[in-house]
């Protein structure tokens, strides 16, 4: 990991600020609250240091989980050409058509995440998400080759059909999502409050529609 580069992100969110300030600040008030007692002095900076421990924690996680920061576009174009190579060179609408909408989808979550950085993690989940449907239409676009029998050609056909639906409504809600953050005329009180749930139901419905791939992938497997 690029500790280097790694500090210089975490030291250029304003919540990182904001937290250490904080995190001073409730600290302080527990001494004046509780008096100048040792008790008062290790519980409080325990406290206090646990909690810039978990959010210093969460940031390594994002940009440093195997380097994995998906906002960067770089990486995340890397990670989809280790899938895409998955299929060996074969050429299908349905991947081509994925392949634009995915690409557009980290378009729209790296420019979402310049205006509200506090969106980052959720941004960031999206992303894996998004990875592992495409993974999931690479991996139907194959099974169909081998498939022999007629009801379960059906069945990947099914498979490849929703996944390749949720990419698509994923990316018609980032890009509403997107069009919402870059909007002027935002009212702070309401609609960005709205902000992370709206990402929470995409990263939510992207889990079912994988979850539900992977368990009649199983069923099938199994016999």
């Amino acid at each position: 990991m690029n500790w280097k580069l790694f500090w210089r992100k975490v030291l250029g969110l304003p919540q990182t600020y904001f937290l250490i300030v904080g995190t001073g600040l409730g600290y302080v008030s527990l001494i004046i609250w509780l008096g100048n007692r040792p008790v008062t002095l290790i519980v409080g900076g325990a406290i206090a240091l646990v909690m810039v421990a978990v959010w210093f924690g969460k940031l390594r996680q994002f940009y440093g989980c195997g380097g994995a920061n998906l906002l960067d576009a770089a990486i995340f174009l890397n990670e989809l050409a280790s899938i895409e190579r998955k299929l060996e060179g074969r050429k299908d609408a349905d991947w081509e058509q994925t392949l634009i909408l995915v690409k557009q989808i980290q378009i729209f979550a790296q420019r979402i995440a310049n205006r509200e950085s506090s969106l980052m993690p959720e941004l960031l989940e999206t992303l894996y998400t998004v990875l592992s449907l495409g993974e999931q239409v690479a991996f139907a676009l194959l099974t169909l080759e081998k498939m022999q029998t007629e009801t379960y050609r059906n069945l990947t056909q099914q498979h490849l059909e929703t996944t390749c639906e949720r990419v698509q409504e994923t990316h018609r809600l980032l890009q509403e999502l997107q069009d919402r953050v870059l909007l002027s005329s935002l009212e702070a009180s309401t609609e960005q409050a709205s902000l992370p749930r709206s990402l929470r139901v995409i990263i939510a419905e992207n889990k079912t529609v994988l979850d539900n791939i992977g368990t009649k992938s199983s069923s099938i497997h199994g016999g």
